[in-house]
């Protein structure tokens, strides 16, 4: 993607609305190992991605050590499409940011359901996205199509 075609955008915005799961991986410390673990997650029209997860999990643990994460979202062998994001994640701490997140889980039919975004140890992340590439392998040609959307730190989309 060069300068992020306002058309790449909506195509990275349709795949995340079609999706609902992510592998996401995290670092702690130095000396703690990186982990990746399945979630299911939803999207902003700002391409941010939120997910819930346990306090008590690894993915928190590392989380509140160190925020950069990176996610792996599709790969269906008929599709071949996947989306690979790179962002930086932070705790939902208001009640306003919160209930809002927990409606857009409804609202996407999400396997996240009331019953995990409920829980007394469940904690709700909004990652922002740094960086974003996107490839699609139609009828598995070779070299396929990869586009990328360059963001900034803050994660707003750049305009050329």
């Amino acid at each position: 993607m060069n300068h992020n075609d306002p058309n790449d955008i909506r195509q990275v915005k349709d795949f995340l609305k079609c999706h609902q799961l992510a592998v996401i991986a995290t670092g702690g410390d130095s000396g703690v190992p990186p982990e990746s673990a399945l979630i299911a997650f939803v999207e902003d029209d700002e391409l941010a991605i939120y997910f819930q997860t346990s306090r008590y999990s690894r993915k928190a643990q590392n989380l509140i050590a160190r925020p950069h994460v990176s996610l792996v979202i599709g790969l269906d062998l008929a599709e071949m499409q996947t989306l690979q994001y790179e962002g930086v994640a932070s705790q939902l701490q208001s009640a306003t940011e919160i209930a809002a997140c927990k409606q857009r889980f409804l609202a996407k039919n999400s396997p996240t359901t009331p019953r995990y975004l409920e829980r007394d140890d469940a904690l709700l992340f909004k990652i922002i996205p740094t960086w974003i590439s996107y490839s699609s392998y139609p009828d598995n040609a070779a070299p396929g199509q990869i586009k990328e959307l360059i963001l900034s730190q803050r994660g707003a989309l750049r305009r050329s």
